[in-house]
């Protein structure tokens, strides 16, 4: 991205008018610690350092001081049910569903980094077209340069879909499955409703456990 190509340029825009950014002496500055995603160029913020994002912290924390592997890391079992590792079986990989699979809200968590004209808070008032999945998919298509990840991630579903459908084989599965979910934040049910009323599935009100994740051949991070 432009940000991690031009750190210089990226301070700038915080940085008062007259005032020029300059690359700092990151030996001068105390050490900021990250827990979670970091810029690629160490020029960005000198003294950033990622460290492992917070719900892990509790299981390094367990195998640092007594050398166990914590619940969530062990196998899952009947006195462990929140265990995510599952026993390696030699045909369990090929069993799998064979798609890309991804939930989450719709949540403008970038909308800081963005240029102008991008679209955060998409409604079927803003998609051109007719109000049906191919009108949609088209519309949304149509505005991909302005779509937040998360919406181009879920555009591309959405054309999967629609291209698994008209192929009339039953066969024939998406090979991409990403959704919205509602659950997070109150009075999104009704921002769906134009969507779902016009066949459109770009969101989800099913919630989907460790389990049903594992049933997936690929998981996406977004």
């Amino acid at each position: 991205s432009d940000v991690n190509k031009n750190p210089a340029d990226f301070q700038q825009k915080f940085n008062s008018p007259g005032k020029k950014a300059t690359t700092c002496n990151r030996h001068q500055l105390a050490p900021i610690l990250q827990f979670g995603s970091g810029f690629v160029h160490p020029d960005v913020m000198p003294t950033m350092v990622t460290m492992p994002i917070w719900p892990h912290l509790k299981c390094f924390e367990t195998f640092r001081y007594d050398g166990k592997v914590c619940n969530k890391f062990s196998p899952m079992s009947v006195t462990n049910r929140f265990g995510i590792y599952f026993e390696e079986e030699k045909t369990m990989y090929d069993n799998l569903i064979p798609q890309i699979i991804w939930r989450g809200s719709d949540y403008p968590f970038l909308k800081c980094r963005q240029g102008g004209g991008s679209k955060w808070s998409v409604s079927q008032m803003d998609i051109p077209g007719p109000n049906n999945p191919e009108g949609f998919v088209s519309g949304l298509t149509h505005l991909w340069g302005q779509l937040s990840p998360r919406w181009k991630a879920v555009t591309l579903s959405l054309q999967a879909e629609l291209e698994a459908a008209n192929s009339n084989l039953k066969e024939v599965k998406p090979w991409i499955n990403f959704k919205f979910t509602i659950r997070d934040r109150p009075g999104e049910s009704q921002r769906w409703e134009s969507f779902v009323n016009n066949g459109v599935s770009v969101v989800t009100n099913s919630y989907i456990d460790a389990n049903e994740f594992a049933t997936f051949k690929y998981h996406f991070d977004l």
